[in-house]
């Protein structure tokens, strides 16, 4: 604990800030550091000849908010179609880098500062990400076939004794149509950098997309999108659940497990007789062998002994620990921007009716929002016009959450401190955090022009939290 104090601690000496703390009321680990955290920024600030914080701007300061994972146990286990985040998942992007077993072993370097379109894309849904490779894809094209055109007149007898003949009559336009070819060959470049670029990531979609259509994700990414964002399933919602979760279905048992996981999360308060139906339709899975989808099998994830997954004794044991974002809900929340359309896709779908591609279509988020989100808005108070409006926003929330002000040598907020708008945070989750948890972040900073640096203790996989939860439950 003590060395993530003091990991915070030299983030805002880099950043050369004093933010404004929030934690939760009730005591856990994310409260204990921000308490430490606070102490140890407040002893700093009295040793005047070693003041690190010295000529601060104090205009605009920032908000702090540490978070505990336990209060969305959903969102690491979800199916994201974000391309980070997919890469990450089904790829095992570490460190930048994307290695493929095989006969020769290759890794792929994702530079962010050279790469634009790693840049462009990231946080991108994965049909996004192929509508704007199509894209620079035709751009590329027709500037080869420029070049190409340009080398060809260039060297043909007939073009040469024009060119004599337009240098002897207008020496300005033979000019201009050198200075067109200088320009091209000047181009050449950007065009090769541009063509490694778009091979890089294509052979990434490709593998990307191979992986998707052979495990069926699509399903498990609507589903779990309805699972997230909905409070009741219907009878053909209900049905589809079951089905995934049997093994007739596609999947690896961990894509099984992680829906069975995010329905108990989502929808807890369920009979334990709809329960243990859906873990009779998961023991299906019992005799399957560990495939090419998989190394693992349903035993590992077992408790033979007393029927019962270890991921989710450790979850129903802990069911309490999530109270905290329960108190935002997406009531509090009025999205503003519009709901992703599937238009886009259409460029994609079109390429080849028998692509691979098509197998996830429609693969794009919806506009809600996390819990990791709703709390940061609700905190940066985001939508509060006057503090006349506050008991009807996010005043819930804010109780929930204790104000520590380092400026500050008195513990007691005012009103309006407490309530006014931050337009900067930096969001840290104590137990983990994920690509699609940032990029869902990430999404509301640019739609309300926010800047919002996210922090966490360990960047976990999908497969890598369950295993977590799974060895917390044994």
């Amino acid at each position: 604990m003590h060395q993530i104090v003091d990991a915070l601690f030299c983030v805002l000496v880099t950043l050369h800030t004093i933010p404004v703390i929030r934690a939760p009321k009730k005591e856990c680990a994310a409260t204990l550091i921000a308490k430490q955290l606070h102490e140890k920024i407040c002893n700093h600030l009295r040793d005047r000849n070693n003041n690190l914080f010295a000529s601060v701007n104090l205009q605009n300061r920032p908000i702090l908010i540490l978070l505990e994972r336990s209060i969305d146990f959903a969102m690491p286990l979800h199916h994201s179609p974000i391309y980070q985040s997919l890469l990450h998942d089904l790829l095992h992007l570490k460190s930048n880098h994307v290695s493929f077993a095989g006969g020769k072993q290759e890794s792929i370097f994702l530079d962010y500062e050279n790469d634009e379109f790693w840049q462009k894309n990231a946080l991108q849904a994965l049909p996004k990400v192929h509508e704007y490779h199509t894209s620079i894809l035709t751009w590329y094209q027709q500037k080869k076939d420029e070049i190409e055109h340009s080398k060809s007149t260039a060297s043909s007898p007939s073009h040469m004794h024009a060119a004599e003949q337009e240098e002897k009559s207008s020496g300005s336009q033979s000019g201009g149509k050198q200075d067109m070819l200088r320009s091209t060959i000047k181009s050449m470049p950007e065009l090769m950098q541009k063509k490694e670029e778009m091979d890089r990531h294509n052979k990434l979609m490709t593998n990307l997309s191979e992986i998707l259509s052979q495990r069926g994700i699509s399903e498990y990414f609507h589903l779990e999108e309805t699972l997230m964002h909905s409070k009741v399933l219907n009878a053909q919602q209900n049905k589809e659940l079951t089905e995934l979760l049997s093994k007739h279905t596609k999947g690896s048992i961990e894509d099984k497990l992680r829906l069975f996981l995010i329905w108990y999360l989502c929808h807890h308060q369920v009979s334990k007789q709809e329960r243990t139906a859906l873990l009779s339709a998961l023991c299906t899975n019992d005799n399957t062998e560990a495939s090419s989808l998989t190394s693992s099998s349903l035993a590992d994830y077992f408790d033979g002994a007393h029927d019962e997954l270890f991921a989710l004794r450790y979850i129903m044991e802990h069911e309490k620990i999530s109270s905290l974002g329960q108190g935002v809900n997406d009531s509090n929340v009025v999205e503003e921007e519009e709901k992703s359309s599937n238009t886009g896709f259409q460029s994609w779908i079109g390429l080849t009716k028998e692509s691979i591609f098509a197998q996830i279509k429609g693969m794009l988020p919806t506009s809600g929002k996390c819990t990791v989100t709703r709390i940061v808005r609700s905190l940066m108070n985001t939508d509060i016009a006057s503090i006349t409006n506050v008991a009807t926003t996010s005043d819930a929330i804010h109780k929930e959450y204790i104000m520590l002000d380092p400026l500050k040598a008195s513990s007691q907020h005012s009103r309006s401190e407490q309530f006014q708008e931050f337009y900067q945070a930096i969001v840290f989750l104590v137990g983990g955090g994920s690509f699609a948890e940032y990029a869902n972040l990430n999404q509301f900073a640019n739609a309300k022009q926010k800047k919002i640096i996210y922090g966490c203790t360990d960047l976990v996989s999908p497969r890598n939290f369950l295993s977590q939860l799974t060895n917390l439950g044994r």
